[in-house]
């Protein structure tokens, strides 16, 4: 994979601890230097109340209070002295500040951490974990804080086998394969029995692109597709759910609407998403 630098963003949070960790991991098996990062939202102040000379002490103590707990994280974090980093506090939203960072520091790679317990799969993926996935042109990689060590073995990719513009797209998935020497499972969840001919066509694309990689087709019918890709993902064992958000997809159906806790309770794996 030509993964070079893994963006992290933390509120030092165990679920944003746990990514750090994660990310730790990745950057020694790919050799990627890790960018660490923090935001927070300040209100601009009036002029006319001095809200100004209130405002810079606060930040002021803010990031030398940020700079502490980055520094406590080499600490705490096995194995982060041994890898490239380096950290940074913005003062911003969440996401302007993520942003701000994938463009400047020529970022491959977003890894994130989530909650370990959800009812609904807006908690799973959280309001700026959802946000990135949509804004981010690089991988992201929304990992569970349930996770304790990331290394794939089998994995799903949801597919609606719409035509891919470039079947090159979906070298993210197979990189991680290769790397982890993973099997994927490609199954598309529909709510009939219909597979139209361009479906075929489009999955001959998919199983060209990944001849080396052992993998297999399968699809599985449910009136509700965010129901049929989780519970086949926990019935067959998948240690990590890979998607291509698209428009008018199935990640769309997914992302906007609610999701039963039947759903939520499955869960509990990585997902790793990359755009068309």
């Amino acid at each position: 994979m030509n993964i070079k630098n893994i963006l992290v963003p933390t509120d030092f949070s165990p679920c944003s601890k746990n990514a750090v960790r994660i990310a730790v991991g990745l950057s020694k098996k790919l050799g990627a230097k890790i960018h660490l990062i923090n935001a927070i939202h300040v209100p601009t102040p009036h002029m006319d109340i001095g809200g100004q000379a209130i405002i810079e002490p606060m930040l002021e103590e803010y990031e030398e209070e940020i700079d502490k707990k980055f520094d406590a994280l080499d600490e705490e974090i096995p194995g982060l002295k041994d890898v490239k980093h380096d950290h940074r506090a913005y003062v911003s939203f969440t996401i302007d500040a993520i942003y701000t960072a994938m463009e400047t520091k020529k970022v491959d790679m977003i890894v994130m951490g989530t909650k370990g317990s959800h009812d609904t799969l807006e908690k799973l993926l959280g309001g700026v974990s959802s946000e990135v996935i949509r804004i981010a042109d690089v991988p992201v990689l929304v990992v569970p804080e349930t996770t304790k060590e990331f290394k794939p073995r089998k994995i799903v990719f949801a597919a609606d086998f719409n035509k891919i513009e470039s079947i090159g797209r979906l070298s993210p998935l197979k990189d991680i394969a290769e790397l982890f020497e993973a099997e994927i499972t490609i199954v598309n969840v529909t709510e009939d029995d219909k597979f139209p001919f361009s479906r075929l066509v489009e999955s001959f694309k998919v199983d060209k692109f990944l001849k080396n990689i052992k993998h297999s087709f399968e699809t599985t019918k449910n009136d509700d597709v965010r129901a049929g890709l989780f519970e086949f993902a926990e019935k067959n064992s998948a240690d990590m759910i890979a998607m291509m958000p698209r428009k008018h997809s199935l990640f769309e159906k997914i992302f906007k609407s609610s999701v039963t806790k039947k759903v939520a309770m499955g869960v509990k794996v990585p997902l790793l998403t990359f755009h068309e």
